[in-house]
């Protein structure tokens, strides 16, 4: 029996104000009205609806880093920014959202507590339609075997909270694919089909959807049993609301600063820079998909750079924390490497002249953010094989035969000058086995390419191995752009990409001669 009450409010002290939508609202709408003010001296009140086509970009997320915009554009599909953190989703009416507001301190001590709190919710609320699942921090409910059936999200400003949920009834993959720019490790590895693999939804796992009226009935009862409370419906309309398209200025591109990504193990960072003529930081703005409180934090850090050269934003970022930020999923450590990254990559740019561009499609990994000291020791050149050209025979070979029609034959003749080991990648195991024989042989620093979108997801790969890289991005179409990751997994990309030898060219000359090394 539903626990939703038609009678008069009762006791105010224990009144749940729960609102449900009967049809399809855009997000922001939805937002807006979850926003309202609860009823009761409780101040918890949850609003549960269906979204329409959307993409919802998480608070401090570079719009034009998540989403296909093109593709939103041409399908007239929203892109909506959230009050909350977290990654880009792909939102549709076979979806349900929760939004449930109050008291921060009613849903936990901290943001990792308030998330978790919301996770029970929903692990009890599918419990109650026939579905066993669990929560995994920071913020999925997932099935046995991993396969995530809903997420949760966290806001929070004034004291109060905002736990954002989606729950999938049904799921649109091939959707969420198009419209989402880089496909993330958490919804698929290897494609299509193994991205349905990773989500699981209500109707696969029961036969059929649970009628809307269940679903409300679940979420209500799990909420109002979690904290004693009695629910009553909400009179409170909704709002009627024109909102603008989510949107910030990461589509420009640089002519006067350049871009750092970083990776941790659960969060993606980018930090965007604009320097005046003295190389001082003009304009800053940073960027990702963790979580953390206070929202201020996004503004506080690209402010502490403002009017400093590379050598004061450690510094800078290190001083602009507070003793109350509070992370989830990542450290204040991450936070400093990121400056450190971009100050080593400013360094790069100023020794070897390279473009912005270019600069920005630079990547470091491993314990050092020193480019130019990492280069200094490189004793490996590692190259992708999709820069090789489909026709090469030996495209799917660790060789290259330096037949000067591609551009692989350069980086093979740069390594060669200066007595560097250089292979071709032929697919991520290869990679993996390169990167355990180089770090068993005491290699402590190497060359590479890949596009930007590989290091994003293979991050895992590049930060276990220990070892110190400076890579440089791809040019040309990549397999993140073709939504063909599951074939350059296996080694079958057909599409050819190429390497920027102008910027390959920039680099390799910071490297030294590994005789003269050890002459020296």
């Amino acid at each position: 029996m539903s626990s939703i009450s038609d009678g008069m409010a009762g006791d105010a002290s224990r009144r749940l104000d729960v609102g449900v939508a009967s049809t399809p609202l855009d997000l922001a709408v939805g937002l807006a009205w979850a926003g309202t003010d609860a009823a009761g001296e409780t101040g918890i009140s949850l609003r549960l609806f269906r979204p329409s086509p959307a993409v919802a970009v998480g608070r401090d997320q570079a719009v034009a880093r998540e989403v296909r915009l093109p593709w939103c554009r041409e399908r007239g599909v929203a892109v909506r920014r959230r009050p909350t953190g977290g990654g880009a989703l792909w939102l549709d009416p076979g979806q349900w959202l929760m939004a449930l507001s109050g008291p921060s301190a009613r849903f936990g001590a901290d943001p990792g507590e308030r998330l978790e709190t919301a996770g029970a919710l929903l692990v009890d609320a599918v419990g109650r339609l026939g579905v066993a699942a669990r929560f995994v921090a920071p913020n999925d409910v997932e099935i046995d075997g991993g396969a995530k059936l809903a997420s949760v999200f966290l806001g929070e400003a004034g004291g109060r909270s905002l736990l954002l949920a989606t729950l999938l009834v049904d799921f649109d993959v091939a959707a969420a694919l198009s419209a989402l720019l880089v496909p993330t490790e958490k919804l698929t590895v290897t494609g299509l089909e193994h991205a349905r693999e990773r989500v699981a939804t209500l109707t696969d796992r029961l036969g059929a959807p649970p009628a809307p009226e269940e679903i409300v009935a679940a979420l209500t009862e799990a909420v109002a049993t979690r904290f004693d409370l009695v629910a009553r419906p909400t009179e409170t309309p909704l709002p009627s609301i024109a909102a603008p398209a989510a949107s910030d200025d990461w589509e420009t591109p640089l002519d006067d600063g350049f871009e750092t990504l970083d990776r941790t193990a659960r969060a993606t960072f980018r930090l965007r820079l604009r320097l005046d003529p003295g190389e001082c930081v003009r304009e800053a703005r940073f960027a990702t998909d963790a979580a953390f409180v206070p929202a201020d934090l996004a503004e506080r850090l690209a402010a502490a750079l403002i009017g400093r050269a590379s050598g004061e934003w450690t510094a800078a970022i290190a001083a602009a924390l507070r003793p109350d930020d509070v992370f989830v999923g990542f450290t204040p450590a991450d936070l400093v490497r990121l400056a450190a990254r971009a100050a080593g990559k400013a360094t790069l740019a100023a020794e070897t002249g390279l473009t912005a561009t270019a600069t920005s499609g630079v990547m470091l990994a491993g314990p050092s953010e020193d480019a130019l000291d990492a280069l200094a020791r490189a004793e490996m050149v590692l190259v992708p094989y999709c820069a090789k050209p489909s026709w090469c025979v030996m495209r799917p070979t660790p060789e290259c035969g330096q037949c000067g029609r591609c551009s692989v034959g350069e980086a093979y003749r740069l390594a060669q000058d200066r007595d560097l080991e250089v292979t071709t990648i032929t697919n991520f195991e290869h990679l993996s086995e390169t990167l355990a024989d180089m770090k068993a042989r005491g290699v402590t620093s190497y060359v590479g390419m890949c596009c930007s979108d590989f290091f994003r997801k293979r991050h895992v790969a590049f930060r276990e191995a220990g070892m110190d890289a400076v890579l440089m991005d791809v040019v040309g179409a990549t397999c993140y752009d073709l939504n063909e990751e599951h074939l350059a997994y296996a080694g079958r990309f057909q599409a050819e990409a190429a390497l920027d030898l102008d910027t390959l060219e920039k680099v390799m000359a910071r490297v030294p001669d590994v005789g003269s090394r050890s002459a020296s």
